[in-house]
C-alpha cells in the first residue's frame, strides 16, 4: 500500500501553471527524487507536500489522511533547504532541539533527542558550537539533524547539496543515503544534478514544464528513456537523424541499423535514434550496426577517452575505455564504430 499519495496535484499562480497535473505514489521508506531544470515544478511540488503551497487543485494523502488542507505545522514533515535555515544565534543543540521545545517536548526528552541526532550526523563534539563557527557541510548536517528531530513521517530536501563544493557534495550524498536508509524514513529530495539523483534514488522522477515526464528506477531512466527529454537530460546522449526501413531497420546515413523494438513509425518517415556514447566501440564483425567518420575530437578524461567523430554529416561521441595498451584515435583519422541493436533507441516527441 502507498505511504504518500499526490493525485491530480496542480498548482497555478495566477495565469502561469507551475505543476500542471502531478500523480504519484511512494511506498513507505521509499527515496524518490524530483529531477529536472529549473522552472520545471520540482520544488513548487515539494512545497505543496510540505504544506507551504496550497493546491490549486488535486490531494495529497500521508498514510491513508488527506492533509491538502493540513497546516504545515501539523503534518509531521521534516524538511531541509538548500540555504540551511539554522538560527545564527542559536548553539548546534539549541537548532537541532529548537523543534521538539516548540512542541513543549520536557528538557530531558530534548536533550536526550538532541544527543542521539548529534551521534547521527557524528558531530556529537559541536554541540556549543554556533553555524558561522561550522564549515557548508557541518551545517548541512545540523539542519538535516534538526529536521529529522521531530521524527517526522516524511523528509523532504530542497537541493540542499547544491551550494557545497564537489568533494564535500559527494560524502554529503552518502551520508544522506546512509541515515535515510537506516532510519526508514520516506524522502523526497529535489536536485537538477542527475548524478545526485541516479546515486540517491529508489525511484527518480523526471519533469519538465510543471508535468511528469518519466518515472522509474535510475537505471530505467538512464537506459530506456521515453522521450528525447528524458535522454537528452539525463546523461549524455548522441541523437541520430533516421529513415525507417521497416519494422525493425533504419537508415543512418548510408548505414542500416537493426534496434530490438518494433517501429511505431510508418517506412519512410524521419525519427531520430538515440545511442549513449559508452555503447559505442571500435567495430567488430559481431556488431550488426556499424558507422564510419572522420575523428574530430580527442579529449582525455582519464578513465574514459571521449572521441567526436564527423560520421554521416552527424556529429557522433564515442566513449572509449582507457586502456594504456592500445594507441588514442588519432584527429583526422578514419574510425569504424559499432553498437549492439538493443542499446538503440528510436524516440517519441
Amino acid at each position: 500500500m502507498s505511504f504518500l499519495v499526490l493525485q491530480g496535484v496542480r498548482k497555478q499562480f495566477g495565469t502561469t501553471v507551475a505543476v500542471a497535473q502531478f500523480d504519484l505514489e511512494i511506498a513507505r521508506g521509499e527515496f524518490v527524487s524530483f529531477l529536472g531544470p529549473s522552472g520545471c515544478g520540482k520544488t513548487t511540488t515539494l512545497r505543496m507536500v510540505a504544506g507551504f503551497e496550497q493546491l490549486t487543485a488535486g490531494n495529497i494523502i500521508l498514510d491513508g489522511v488527506d492533509i491538502s488542507a493540513t497546516p504545515p505545522n501539523k503534518r509531521n514533515i521534516g524538511m531541509v533547504f538548500q540555504s540551511y535555515a539554522l538560527f545564527p544565534n542559536m548553539t548546534v543543540a539549541d537548532n537541532i532541539g529548537f523543534g521538539l521545545m516548540v512542541a513543549g517536548r520536557p528538557k530531558a526528552e530534548i536533550h536526550a533527542r538532541v544527543g542521539e541526532m548529534l551521534d547521527l550526523i557524528a558531530m556529537p563534539e559541536y554541540t556549543g558550537r554556533y553555524p558561522y563557527q561550522l564549515s557548508g557541510g557541518q551545517q548541512q548536517r545540523v539542519a538535516l539533524a534538526r529536521a529529522l528531530a521531530l521524527q517526522p513521517q516524511v523528509l523532504l530536501l530542497d537541493e540542499p547539496l547544491s551550494a557545497l563544493d564537489a568533494q564535500i557534495r559527494d560524502n554529503l550524498r552518502q551520508e544522506i543515503r546512509e541515515i535515510q536508509r537506516r532510519l526508514g524514513i520516506t524522502t523526497i529530495y529535489v536536485t537538477h544534478d542527475q548524478q545526485e539523483a541516479m546515486a540517491l534514488s529508489d525511484r527518480i522522477v523526471v519533469m519538465s514544464h510543471g508535468r511528469v515526464a518519466q518515472v522509474g528506477a535510475p537505471h530505467e531512466i538512464y537506459n530506456t528513456p521515453r522521450t528525447r527529454f528524458v535522454a537528452s537530460f539525463v546523461g549524455t546522449l548522441n541523437i541520430l537523424v533516421a529513415t525507417v526501413v521497416d519494422a525493425h531497420h533504419v537508415r543512418v546515413g548510408e548505414s542500416v541499423w537493426q534496434v530490438a523494438e518494433a517501429i511505431v513509425q510508418p517506412i519512410g518517415s524521419s525519427v531520430e535514434c538515440a545511442v549513449r556514447p559508452e555503447l559505442l566501440r571500435a567495430a567488430t564483425p559481431e556488431l550488426a550496426n556499424q558507422l564510419t567518420g572522420v575523428v574530430q575530437d580527442v579529449v582525455f578524461l582519464g578513465a574514459t577517452v571521449r572521441v567526436t567523430l564527423l560520421a554521416q554529416g552527424q556529429r557522433v561521441l564515442v566513449d572509449l575505455f582507457n586502456d594504456a595498451t592500445h594507441a588514442i584515435p588519432q584527429i583526422n583519422t578514419t574510425m569504424t564504430v559499432g553498437c549492439d541493436p538493443r542499446t538503440v533507441l528510436v524516440l517519441a516527441e
